[in-house]
């Protein structure tokens, strides 16, 4: 059966064969190997920033905390001899 496609009437097989490289879907092609380490760049990526919002919450907390008066702040110095 002839190739009905215009785009692709005049391509050379020449060309096509040339531009058969190595099977990029292989399990141990290059390629394969570097969408592995980014993906394992992204989970570890996810987990330093849940770590980095737990952290930012427990300092958010603890400065909040600081910054709020003592209980007794209202009640004045407890000096001797003034009282």
């Amino acid at each position: 059966m002839a190739n009905t496609n215009p785009a692709n009437q005049n391509q050379d097989p020449a060309a096509d064969a040339s531009r058969s490289g190595p099977d990029v879907t292989a399990p141990d092609s290059p390629l394969e190997k570097t969408r592995e380490l980014l993906e394992q760049g992204e989970k570890r990526a996810e987990e330093l920033v849940e770590k980095l919002e737990k952290h930012q919450k427990k300092l958010q907390g603890g400065i909040e905390k600081t910054l709020e008066p003592p209980e007794d702040f209202n009640q004045g110095p407890h000096l001797p001899g003034l009282g």
